[in-house]
């Protein structure tokens, strides 16, 4: 919000260099620019589209709640507040600083590629540097690495908590089922910090830039795949609940558009998934890192979804959908978890899961 607030004041004219903008940036250069050198139309697409996924990678995350839900005391008070608490944030911080930004930093300004040589440059920092502001950026890019210091450990317990449920759920190997006396994964943690090493890439020759391109490519491209996971399991979920005829007005948070909207994103996650990395296919554009980081996430999605698919099929287990009439709404649920969990003496050994919530 304090950000927000600087970038109108900077706009108006209240910066050291009492430089008023307005919305000159939205008259020359524009909002949309050419891109790769296409002209017109055209170009103007490419451009938009090659903005979209930038910004993907910096909005995506949102998807925790969807996580955090099977670790979550109470789900049915703490989900519905949090998801409305998400949508809140999305519209105020990101549209709102959009917008500012949108005024304060031309498009054709360098900085903003994801690719140049300062690709770590904030467009706040770039606004506040052109007002003649001294040491702010210094303090902001402090603020800013703190940031990604808190998605990290986030995008680290989410990870590792996702590849431990898929172990308890035995789709994946069961060493990974292990945890310390106090109930962290601590095999699934290892692996989770182990991608962090790519890190690493940046010290080569090409540029910690080119680098922080190449790890957008790929997080944008898994992100992409995960909601499109979430969207699909909702979109069965809901088809269910009609099946069996379930009152929705017990659910403790209700959407009116439900499985249209669910389609509408599954067909724009879908389409920006393979449109991450298009510009490899254009004449003279062909980047091998390019095409390898934005889709090889999905050569890898593919293996491991089809290979479990054909494992279980080998075992005599259901490895497809189950129909709508034989999901089970009630097995696992917070009301029976409760009744189970939560009215054992205190003396009694602890499950994992009660030592994880004493945790917090």
């Amino acid at each position: 919000m304090g950000l927000i607030v600087l970038g109108i004041v900077l706009d108006l004219g209240g910066g050291p260099n009492r430089d008023f903008i307005g919305f000159r940036y939205w008259k020359n250069p524009g909002p949309f620019v050419e891109h790769l050198g296409r002209k017109g139309p055209v170009g103007h697409f490419m451009g938009f589209l090659a903005a979209t996924n930038q910004a993907s990678f910096s909005t995506l995350g949102s998807e925790i709640a969807a996580f955090a839900a099977g670790e979550a005391k109470n789900p049915k008070k703490a989900l519905p507040t949090a998801i409305k608490a998400i949508i809140w944030r999305l519209a105020v911080f990101y549209f709102m600083g959009t917008m500012v930004i949108g005024l304060l930093v031309p498009s054709t300004e360098p900085r903003l590629r994801l690719r140049s040589h300062d690709a770590a440059s904030s467009p706040f920092v770039i606004a506040i540097e052109k007002s003649g502001i001294k040491y702010l950026p210094s303090i902001i890019n402090v603020v800013l690495i703190s940031s990604a210091w808190s998605a990290a450990s986030s995008n680290m317990y989410i990870s590792s908590r996702a590849l431990y449920s898929l172990a308890i759920e035995g789709n994946a190997p069961k060493f990974f089922r292990k945890t310390t006396s106090w109930g962290v994964p601590w095999p699934c943690v290892i692996v989770a910090c182990f991608w962090g090493c790519l890190a690493l890439l940046s010290v080569t020759h090409s540029g910690a830039g080119a680098v922080f391109g190449w790890l957008a490519n790929m997080y944008s491209t898994s992100g992409f795949l995960t909601w499109i996971g979430v969207l699909i399991t909702y979109v069965r979920f809901d088809a269910g609940v009609k099946a069996q005829k379930i009152d929705r007005s017990t659910f403790p948070y209700r959407f009116p558009l439900r499985t249209p909207a669910a389609i509408y994103g599954i067909c724009v996650c879908t389409f920006l998934a393979f449109a991450d990395s298009y510009q490899v296919f254009l004449p003279n554009n062909w980047d091998p890192i390019i095409f390898f980081t934005g889709y090889f996430p999905m050569v890898v999605f593919a293996a491991l979804y089809g290979g479990s698919y054909i494992w279980f099929r080998r075992s005599g287990l259901n490895a497809g959908f189950k129909k709508v009439s034989e999901m089970d709404f009630v097995s696992g649920s917070y009301d029976e978890e409760r009744d189970r969990d939560y009215t054992v003496d205190d003396t009694s050994p602890k499950t994992f899961r009660q030592k994880f919530l004493d945790m917090f």
